[in-house]
């Protein structure tokens, strides 16, 4: 579960469109080559910007990876045991857009910890499965991930990761020009407008070393292949997130924009990849589809219901969810990576 941070509030809210809310994780996997829309492919399997079928079967790799991965890790006891339903969520949804992207980062960061003593900051790490996967694959560079929530592993983790609880609001414990690398995913439930503009961005520029890159990946709660309802339930959310909360939920139009603002940066980059939703796209995309629905559910308090009572609101996220089982639905899973200039 998530926390929205607005006007001295704090409430506890989750995703929408399957997107995991302030807390996120990554994982390394083969890498592909960034690209447009139009060139990525998962597996045997394609996910492209054109009007082509997304398939995804239930023995597609991906229950399998998920599996996999799980179980190595609760050997390895690099995890909280996996009891808990929304640390299980997580970890999906790490595997999950692992999937999507088909690796774990988009910078061009792979030669610089492959040669290792790199430094790496991971925002708002949760269970802390994207710095464990690269710990273990780049063992000489360091990995610290701070969360104002402890679901990190606490004692048996590799010895090049850190984990600290902190709040970036109350500023990051590091010195300027420390990290190599900062990256940051799936935290758009936990930042305000202004939080992006006036706090987030620079204290992450701040503690990353000049020719270092910054790395943010949000995804855009706009549905695509909607239906009717689905489209006016999803509008009166967004609205209401940015009347309510001053919270933006399509950050495709603003994130470039506002990285632009920043005289220390260059080779600005953004991409982009589909994420599907619905029973048609597989066992993945069920799972999406789930997700989005857990969390709608839990946004009530924070859109005050649509103007609707807690019994109509969950009748409507029931509707939206039958009408997107009847359509190839998706949304956009958005990253954006800059590298801060070398004075």
């Amino acid at each position: 579960m998530g926390k929205v941070y607005s006007k001295g509030k704090v409430h506890s809210v989750s995703v929408m469109g399957g997107v995991q809310r302030l807390r996120r994780q990554r994982s390394r996997s083969p890498r592909d080559s960034p690209g447009s829309p139009s060139s990525q492919s998962f597996s045997s399997n394609s996910i492209t910007s054109t009007d082509s079928e997304i398939s995804f079967d239930e023995d597609d790799g991906f229950k399998t990876l998920v599996e996999q991965k799980k179980a190595q890790f609760a050997k390895a006891g690099y995890m909280f045991p996996i009891c808990e339903k929304e640390i299980d969520r997580l970890q999906t949804l790490h595997y999950m857009f692992r999937y999507f992207w088909g690796n774990n980062f988009s910078s061009p960061m792979e030669g610089v910890l492959a040669k290792g003593n790199a430094k790496i900051l991971d925002i708002g790490c949760g269970p802390g499965i994207w710095i464990l996967e690269c710990a273990t694959t780049y063992q000489s560079c360091s990995f610290t991930g701070i969360d104002i929530a402890a679901l990190y592993p606490s004692e048996i983790k590799p010895r090049n990761t850190e984990f600290l609880n902190v709040n970036i609001f109350d500023g990051l414990p590091f010195e300027d020009n420390t990290f190599d690398f900062v990256h940051q995913r799936f935290m758009m439930f936990a930042y305000t407008i202004d939080n992006w503009q006036e706090k987030v961005l620079p204290e992450l520029l701040r503690v990353l070393k000049p020719g270092g890159y910054l790395e943010l990946m949000e995804n855009d709660i706009v549905w695509y292949e909607e239906g009717p309802l689905s489209r006016k339930f999803r509008e009166q959310v967004l609205q209401a997130m940015r009347d309510l909360q001053n919270i933006e939920l399509v950050l495709s139009s603003h994130i470039p924009e506002w990285l632009s603002r920043f005289p220390c940066l260059s080779q600005h980059h953004h991409d982009s990849r589909k994420a599907p939703f619905g029973s048609w796209a597989g066992g993945v995309g069920k799972f999406h589809l789930t997700s989005n629905k857990w969390g709608a559910v839990h946004m009530y308090d924070a859109v005050d219901g649509v103007g609707l009572n807690k019994e109509e609101y969950l009748d409507t996220i029931e509707k939206v969810m039958e009408e997107c089982e009847g359509r190839k639905g998706y949304l956009m899973s958005h990253r954006y990576w800059v590298r801060k200039k070398i004075e």
